[in-house]
């Protein structure tokens, strides 16, 4: 593979193909892909709760903070465990899948609380 700059030759580097990819040759010689639409999937089944997002879009659960997105803050999103890792949704479709960082032991006071702690008002 030789990379070209303004048609000066700037580095070879040797290109190793696996068996299966040999009729690909150089980028050239085959059309480019149109790009893929990126969709949010549809959320799958587990205990879900729902959550206030920040300001920020951080999502709060079992004592730990997941990202969601600045465009989904102030919004509620459900919260679910899902095969060993924390899944943000909102209106059934995936918004984030995170590792679970979270203590374990604290899932069932925090599935408990489907709705959050209530927010403080200003009485009087």
């Amino acid at each position: 593979m030789e990379v070209l700059h303004a048609g000066v030759l700037v580095a070879t580097h040797a290109q190793r193909l696996a068996p299966d990819h040999a009729d690909r040759g150089s980028r050239t010689s085959t059309p480019r892909r149109a790009p893929v639409a990126l969709r949010a999937r549809d959320a799958t089944t587990g205990m879900s709760v729902t959550r206030l997002a920040d300001v920020n879009g951080n999502v709060c659960f079992a004592g730990a903070t997941y990202r969601s997105g600045r465009a989904w803050a102030r919004q509620a999103i459900d919260v679910a465990i899902v095969a060993g890792s924390v899944q943000l949704s909102q209106h059934g479709k995936v918004i984030r899948v995170h590792p679970i960082r979270h203590d374990r032991t604290r899932e069932l006071g925090a599935v408990a609380n489907p709705k959050g702690r209530p927010r403080r008002t200003a009485t009087g």
